[in-house]
């Protein structure tokens, strides 16, 4: 099984499994466990913190309804192709063009950020609907740019301690159930990763 978007790769793995002056784990047997493993992990990240930290390769289609004329408030973005607005017949007639809009915080993406909101820029001959469901259809990128430093090794760590279950018992009988069958419980959470997951929690 390949690793489906992942916070973290085998290798990564493998190097934190490894003892301070010993030469790196080369054995590849458990590699299939493991990808599991680490795809769980990461869904399990993505649900705590109720969103993903990967971006999808090639464009999404979203909708949204906004009360405000001024902005909304999207799913994580990375960037936006076209963005298009309607009156409620779902013609989605008018198309805004990047001048129309900016993508705020401003400079989120040199700091390795999503935009989390579009707001409409003061040239602008538009404005978004109001409570019209559906008003508004952006295509474009969603997710983060980059996965965070501190989700990467909340991953690592997560992985290696459900890892190392499999050598053990472990008696509770609270577990989430993720991706791929792999059961991450909370016990498998180290505190310093709770710590580094909770940093990226979305308040919704």
């Amino acid at each position: 099984m390949a690793i489906v978007n992942g916070y973290c790769n085998l290798n990564e793995f493998h190097q934190w499994m490894t003892a301070s002056g010993q030469s790196l784990e080369d054995d590849s047997g458990d590699d299939s466990v493991i990808e599991e493993i680490i795809t769980a992990t990461s869904r399990f990240i993505d649900g705590e913190d109720a969103r993903r930290f990967y971006k999808n390769e090639v464009d999404e289609i979203r909708y949204y309804t906004t009360d405000d004329p001024t902005y909304v408030r999207p799913d994580d973005l990375v960037s936006i192709t076209t963005l298009y607005t309607d009156d409620g017949s779902r013609n989605y007639a008018t198309t805004w063009t990047e001048d129309d809009f900016d993508l705020w915080p401003y400079n989120a993406a040199l700091e390795g950020r999503p935009y989390v909101q579009i707001v409409r820029s003061p040239y602008s001959n538009y404005m978004f609907p109001v409570n019209i469901a559906k008003g508004i259809k952006i295509e474009g990128v969603f997710g983060w740019p980059s996965v965070p430093k501190q989700i990467k090794e909340a991953c690592i760590m997560i992985s290696l301690s459900a890892y190392k279950r499999r050598f053990g018992e472990n008696l509770s009988s609270v577990a989430t159930i993720a991706a791929g069958g792999v059961v991450i419980t909370p016990q498998d959470v180290p505190a310093a990763a709770w710590a580094m997951i909770n940093q990226f929690r979305r308040r919704i």
